[in-house]
């Protein structure tokens, strides 16, 4: 299923070309929903504080690497939470905690309800996930 691998050479302006913008949660073409996307079904805590995640299984990153839980982890506690990246954390995430199921289940536990965590999850997807096996080696 595809060849894995190789080089990118990019100049500064295709640099936006290698994120991850695919988004677990997606935000439906007329703007009322929030549906599932890389995750395969989602939920939000009848007290509002907790969104779990469902990815659906067989989604790889660019180098064959199975997308995981540990790849949101990995981006949600070395980025989102870390003082020398973010002095001030960002308030849809101050005091939350990740917490991890299983390879494909994960949850965001918030100190405070937010029923529309999901929401923010879905408009800003892309910069909740990295390739954790990739990026591990770098401080």
């Amino acid at each position: 299923m595809g060849k894995y691998g190789g080089k990118a050479r990019i100049t500064i302006w295709d640099q936006w070309r290698f994120f991850a913008w695919e988004h677990a949660l997606t935000i439906s073409a007329d703007l009322r929903n929030v549906l599932p996307n890389l995750a395969e079904s989602w939920s939000v805590s009848e007290d509002g504080r907790v969104t779990t995640i469902n990815l659906r299984p067989g989604i790889k990153w660019s180098d064959g690497a199975p997308l995981t839980s540990d790849d949101f982890m990995f981006r949600f506690n070395h980025d989102w939470l870390d003082p020398e990246l973010q002095p001030l954390t960002n308030v849809a995430v101050r005091g939350a905690k990740f917490v991890t199921i299983d390879d494909l289940t994960f949850q965001y536990v918030l100190p405070k309800p937010n029923p529309t965590f999901a929401n923010y999850f879905a408009l800003f997807g892309s910069h909740f996930v990295d390739p954790m096996h990739f990026l591990k080696d770098y401080p």
